[in-house]
């Protein structure tokens, strides 16, 4: 299984290559196509996919009415403890679509976007296992094997170079 193929956000470990969601050892039973919803939301943390992006991925050359993504979204919310409300992993957009919100990390030290990111406070080499860079002007990680900053507001007056690792 390649680093492209497994997705860490919260408690979960998706693993595309083996169609698992994993969470504290236990594996979340999701039909097929719950699975390739969160599969592709996964792929596009952070992105709007409208209805019929979905639709196009999940049901390619078949028609199906987008309100079967009501039913497979609502599934994922309760597989992963989610509130439609107060999404911590998906959210609705009204009238347009789904975003996966959670912060998604490549979940294998072999991806080689992560191995081979310029940035040397992402590469794996430069950190422990399981550790990510936290910088006081933000969080270096790795998005489905895209390295990313996110900019934090730093209220405790500490250099933006300082770096400590968490686990």
């Amino acid at each position: 299984m390649n680093g492209h193929d497994v997705f860490q956000f919260g408690a979960f470990t998706l693993a595309l290559g083996e169609r698992r969601l994993v969470a504290g050892g236990d594996t979340i039973r999701l039909s097929p196509k719950t699975f390739d919803v969160l599969a592709t939301l996964v792929q596009h943390q952070g992105h709007l996919m409208t209805k019929h992006e979905l639709l196009a991925r999940v049901w390619p050359e078949v028609f199906v009415d987008d309100g079967i993504l009501t039913v497979h979204v609502a599934a994922l919310r309760k597989a992963l403890g989610d509130d439609r409300r107060r999404p911590s992993y998906i959210e609705t957009v009204s009238q347009s679509g789904y975003r996966f919100v959670a912060a998604v990390t490549c979940g294998s030290e072999d991806c080689p976007a992560c191995r081979d990111c310029p940035r040397s406070d992402l590469r794996p080499s430069a950190r422990r296992a399981g550790a990510r860079s936290v910088h006081a002007g933000g969080a270096a990680f790795c998005v489905a094997g895209l390295p990313q900053f996110l900019p934090l507001c730093d209220v405790s007056g500490d250099s933006p170079t300082r770096r400590v690792d968490v686990t």
